[in-house]
């Protein structure tokens, strides 16, 4: 008899770090096990998962014995406590049953590893660890170790990476994805949180995976002789290594992406056999600025697999999408899929002098970058980091000066609400929050931005009620901010846990906020 895993989880704390599950261990058999009465959401037998762990655990055993010397070599310790560089990104694939099959992709920069000397060169390690959570229960997906060994520094170049994927079939719902990258060299490890919705494909009607953007996409049968080995990228004949980054340009002018269509009407007449794909990159004003239409193709049965490529090399560094449109030929009907991306080369913010006589009327904006040295620049971004998007800050810390002060400036151009006016009204209200932030939020050496409170403020601007509760002698002074334009009334909820008027989120009712619903037991009383 098979027993479902569901496995609760008691202590999913609003920090980062105590967010992620630490399972002592797994059953180690299921002998005496019985149905648990929780609800089932994980379709995943103690068994499957047993012989998945087992091997899982042979092959990192096998590769954490050449990583021993983290521990027993503290004499020839070398790293630059460098900050990784850790992106996530995942596909959703149609399976059986009502289930979905979802592809989980992680890219480390190998630059953003820290080494360690060794008595012949140098050794990097880590460690990737993806949780699965829905509502007050969870699990451990997978555990995966990277090491890498270099005879100089010198070989690391800014552009190689690590890809690495983990797959997963469940249910319909609504997850959280967590995944935590630790560098076994400096210790330090890093959160990704991510959203997780699934729905279950239709049954009948046209419909479409999820794009897998990727960094190269090879026929197997093209593939050398020396590198046929069965590798976790392979499907349908193709393999697809992935780009979690979602980032193309310097080192990778080519965008390759891979998707399924379900549902095409096919009866094996010739008249109605066959469909069409078209793909368009799309600019952040909505213009297309490349497109290919496929030649017609005849459909090889009631699902296609959808691949191709564009060159990106004459695309300027910014925020596109990628559009594929899948047309069935004979019911005339399409459907569509999305994903969004980034160009970046270095050599694009580089500022370039110019004659033209406007250029001297500068707006503030401009002008406020122009005498600021790196580290001044660097206090700035940090202070508007809370609007900024997660490939713009990948973007801002890879730039020169020149760079950075190109970026700045185009950062606030590109959220101009009004450009004809002579002031930027999203950035004088965003100061103005945030000098606000800092009058009324500072706490010791914190400036009030740094607070939960000022972040909130800051990227979601001032509440339309606040409900304050001072302390007694039983609890401990709180907040209540009410939003009732954003997702159809949302709260925040701010409790002062060190009674010196620090008041740190504990709740909130926005989807991508921290959710604690026993906030009150576990933060409210003294």
């Amino acid at each position: 008899m098979s027993t479902r895993i569901m496995i609760p989880i008691n202590d999913f704390r609003p920090k980062a770090e105590n967010r992620i599950l630490e399972f002592a261990s797994i059953c180690k058999s299921n002998e005496k096990s019985s149905k648990m009465s929780s609800p089932r959401f994980f379709r995943i037998t103690i068994e499957s998962c047993l012989n998945s762990y087992r091997a899982r655990w042979s092959t990192i055993r096998s590769r954490l014995q050449c990583l021993i010397l983290f521990m027993v070599m503290p004499l020839l310790a070398f790293s630059q406590h460098k900050q990784a560089n850790f992106t996530i990104d995942y596909s959703r694939y149609r399976a059986q049953g009502g289930d979905v099959y979802v592809e989980i992709y992680y890219t480390i920069d190998r630059a953003g590893l820290n080494y360690q000397k060794t008595t012949t060169g140098f050794q990097a390690g880590a460690l990737i660890q993806t949780y699965l959570k829905q509502g007050n229960k969870g699990m451990r997906l997978d555990s995966l170790v990277i090491s890498d060994v270099v005879n100089s520094l010198d070989d690391i170049a800014p552009t190689q990476k690590f890809v690495e994927q983990s797959n997963i079939l469940i249910g319909p719902g609504d997850y959280e994805l967590l995944c935590r990258f630790t560098d076994l060299v400096s210790k330090q490890s890093v959160i990704k949180s991510e959203g997780l919705k699934i729905t279950s494909f239709p049954a009948e009607s046209l419909a479409i995976s999820d794009i897998q953007l990727a960094s190269s996409i090879l026929p197997l049968t093209s593939i050398t002789l020396g590198q046929q080995e069965k590798s976790k990228f392979d499907k349908n004949n193709l393999r697809v290594v992935p780009n979690a980054s979602r980032m193309y340009g310097t080192g990778l002018e080519q965008l390759s992406f891979y998707a399924e269509a379900y549902n095409l009407k096919f009866d094996g007449k010739a008249a109605n056999s066959h469909y069409h794909a078209s793909y368009f990159i799309i600019d952040q004003d909505d213009q297309v600025i490349k497109e290919i239409t496929g030649r017609s193709r005849p459909k090889p049965g009631t699902s296609c697999i959808i691949n191709g490529k564009f060159d990106v090399a004459d695309i300027p560094s910014g925020f596109y999408r990628l559009k594929i449109r899948v047309t069935d030929e004979f019911t005339d009907r399409f459907i569509e899929a999305e994903k969004d991306f980034t160009i970046f080369r270095a050599k694009d913010f580089v500022a370039r002098p110019t004659n033209i006589e406007s250029d001297k009327l500068l707006s503030s904006t401009e002008d406020e970058f122009g005498t600021m040295n790196e580290a001044a620049l660097n206090d700035y971004f940090e202070k508007i980091k809370y609007i900024s998007l997660k490939e713009e800050q990948t973007i801002f810390k890879k730039l020169d000066l020149a760079g950075k002060r190109e970026f700045l400036k185009n950062f606030w151009k590109s959220r101009d609400p009004i450009p004809a006016t002579p002031i930027n009204e999203r950035k004088e209200e965003y100061f103005r929050l945030l000098e606000y932030a800092n009058a009324n939020f500072s706490v010791g050496n914190k400036p009030g931005w740094k607070t939960d409170q000022g972040r909130v403020l800051l990227v979601y601007g001032q509440p339309d009620e606040v409900e304050r509760f001072p302390s007694d002698s039983d609890t401990k002074a709180y907040q209540i901010w009410h939003y009732y334009s954003i997702e159809g009334g949302v709260i925040f909820v701010f409790v002062d846990i060190m009674s010196i008027r620090d008041f740190r989120l504990v709740h909130s009712t926005h989807r991508n906020e921290v959710q604690e619903l026993e906030w009150k037991d576990r933060y409210l009383r003294y």
